[in-house]
C-alpha cells in the first residue's frame, strides 16, 4: 500500500514539473524550492523596470530645459527690445514697428505693463516727457481709484504715438486736433485762444 502511495506521489511530481518546464523557463520553478528564491543559473532573468523618465518615453529633465530655452530664443527671433525713442519723426516709424512685433511676442502682457513697458522707452525732449506724463497720470489715477482701468489698450496706445510723433503736415496735425479739442480744466479765455490758433494752422 505505501509503495502504492510513493509511486502516485512520485508520479503526480514529475507530471506538475513537466508542466512547469513547458510554461517557460521564466515560470520554472523546481519541486521544493521558494517560488521567491533566486533563479537557477543560467535561468533568464525577468526584466526589471526602472522607473525613469526614459524607460517612459520621456527625456530627462537637462534636455527639458535645454529644449525649452532653444524654442525661448527661436520664439524671440527678429523682436528684440526695439531701444529707446528720442522723439525724432524720421526714425518714428521704424522704432513703432519694432515695438509692435516685440510687443506682439510677450504672452499674456497686461495693458498697464504693455504701457509701462512703452512709455518708459520714450526718452530725450519732448517724447520723453510725453512718456512721463502719462505714465504718471495712469498710475496716479490707479492709486486714487483700484478698481479703475486708466491704462489704454495696445491699439489705442500705439495710434496716440503715432498721432503725436508720425511725420505728417501741420495742416493734418491741426484738423486732427481741433477733431478732438476739449475744454477740459483749461480756462474758457485759454481754450479760445489755443483753439483759435490750431483753426488758423488749418
Amino acid at each position: 500500500m505505501e509503495e502504492a502511495e510513493d509511486s502516485y506521489i512520485e508520479e503526480y511530481a514529475s507530471e506538475e514539473e513537466q508542466q512547469q518546464q513547458r510554461a517557460g523557463p521564466s515560470h520554472y520553478v523546481s519541486p521544493g524550492a521558494s517560488r521567491y528564491a533566486s533563479p537557477a543559473p543560467g535561468t533568464p532573468a525577468r526584466p526589471v523596470f526602472a522607473h525613469s523618465s526614459s524607460a517612459f518615453g520621456l527625456p530627462p529633465p537637462a534636455r527639458v530645459r535645454m529644449a525649452e530655452r532653444e524654442a525661448e530664443k527661436e520664439r524671440f527671433k527678429g523682436a528684440a527690445d526695439p531701444g529707446t525713442f528720442d522723439g525724432t519723426r524720421t526714425k518714428f516709424a521704424e522704432w513703432r514697428t519694432r515695438a509692435k512685433a516685440w510687443i506682439r511676442v510677450q504672452d499674456n502682457w497686461s495693458k498697464s505693463k504693455v504701457a509701462i513697458a512703452v512709455w518708459t522707452r520714450l526718452q530725450g525732449g519732448r517724447a520723453g516727457q510725453f512718456g512721463m506724463a502719462r505714465l504718471q497720470q495712469c498710475m496716479d489715477k490707479e492709486d486714487e481709484d483700484p478698481l479703475s482701468d486708466p491704462w489704454p489698450t495696445t491699439k489705442a496706445l500705439f495710434e496716440e504715438l503715432t498721432l503725436r510723433f508720425q511725420v505728417i503736415s501741420e495742416r493734418d496735425y491741426a484738423r486732427h486736433k481741433i477733431e478732438n479739442f476739449k475744454q477740459g480744466t483749461m480756462r474758457v479765455d485759454d481754450f479760445m485762444v489755443e483753439f483759435e490758433a490750431l483753426v488758423a494752422k488749418s
